[in-house]
């Protein structure tokens, strides 16, 4: 067998993995947590188009999938196109909209956030998300919202899922990915102080 067709079937089970009959929580806008997920969606709706050179930018808030004490976290559709009247040259990708509040209340914790945002515009690297764009919302710029690339599930659940489970070739590939990720990054002169499976994410 050679290496693409062992490539193609490992991807194929990791898939089954990640997708085999579990499905994401969404949260109905008729939850108690309504009002919150309402600001959400209003403070992205005023801040959702931006120009960056000649492209335009348009993002789409499509659900939450996640929030606690951080922040919110939607998945959502980044459009870039040259031209807003031209919609047929748009490109879309699906994105992760992380949104932290107040977060600048403590001034420990915005610089963490600062030299978080920092660091993922300067790497580069198949096996590290991509970020996006990185702003603070208006009108008094306490909010910071963070987008970036989406991944289907993070390492944790992946290894607790009850079917399937992850074959040795998964644990191989997967640790060989993590391993490339970490060279990069200390080649950059940067640790991660936070390696574990629930920060871990793949898709």
């Amino acid at each position: 067998m050679n290496i693409i067709s062992r490539t193609c079937i490992w991807y194929r089970s990791l898939n089954d993995i990640l997708h085999g009959g579990r499905e994401k929580k969404e949260y109905e806008t008729s939850s108690p947590d309504a009002e919150f997920i309402q600001n959400f969606f209003n403070s992205c709706n005023e801040n959702r188009r931006w120009r960056n050179n000649e492209i335009e930018y348009e993002l789409e808030i499509q659900k939450v999938i996640g929030y606690g004490a951080y922040g919110i976290v939607a998945e959502g559709l980044l459009y870039s196109f040259k031209n807003l009247t031209k919609r047929e040259e748009q490109q879309c990708r699906r994105v992760a909209v992380k949104k932290i509040g107040k977060a600048f209340t403590d001034l420990n914790d915005g610089r963490k956030l600062l030299r978080e945002v920092t660091l993922l515009k300067k790497l580069h690297h198949p096996n590290i998300i991509e970020s996006y764009r990185s702003y603070a919302l208006l009108p008094d710029a306490s909010d910071v919202l963070i987008i970036m690339e989406l991944m289907d599930a993070d390492l944790h659940s992946v290894i607790y899922a009850r079917s399937p489970r992850l074959s040795l070739e998964h644990v191989r590939l997967l640790s060989y990915q993590l391993f490339q990720a970490l060279k990069y990054m200390h080649s950059a002169n940067i640790i991660h102080r936070d390696l574990k499976p629930s920060n871990l994410l793949i898709s």
